[in-house]
């Protein structure tokens, strides 16, 4: 059981890999590509992309789509910077804030297991998103 228990803990220590598949004229070749390990915290500067409502919010950064995550963590004032991401149009339909969009920003987040709507025959299940701890613009 010791045996089999270090290597264990040390796959989820350490983080997994994905492989992504890349295609060249003359070939195809395998290229790893690191993901951040459960829990791991990490910080990114992202640029607002949009903001999109559909079957599920997608608010889209250079760096992600972080509509499924998790905001609970924030502070105040990131909370109300997240939520002015999107005003309303004349129709009352959700949009991107355009003094946003481009915009760069800096994304404090980890991974956890959530509920998302990104499986509709399954509400349920809890998949990984991003966890936002902090959320700040840097492009005024």
């Amino acid at each position: 059981m010791k045996k089999l228990l270090l290597p264990v803990l040390l796959f989820f220590l350490i983080g997994c890999q994905t492989k992504s598949t890349e295609s060249t004229s003359d070939s195809t070749s395998v290229v790893a590509t690191p993901q951040v390990a459960y829990g791991e915290i990490k910080t990114e500067v992202c640029s607002f992309k949009d903001y999109i409502v559909g079957d599920c919010v997608h608010i889209d950064f250079s760096c992600g789509d972080f509509g499924a995550a998790q905001r609970d963590q924030m502070d105040d004032e990131s909370k109300k910077l997240w939520t002015d991401l999107s005003v309303e149009d004349s129709t009352g339909y959700e949009i991107p804030n355009p003094k946003y969009v481009n915009k760069q920003f800096e994304i404090r987040f980890n991974h956890i297991k959530a509920s998302s709507c990104q499986d509709a025959s399954a509400p349920e299940k809890e998949i990984e998103v991003q966890n936002v701890l902090s959320f700040k613009l840097i492009d005024k």
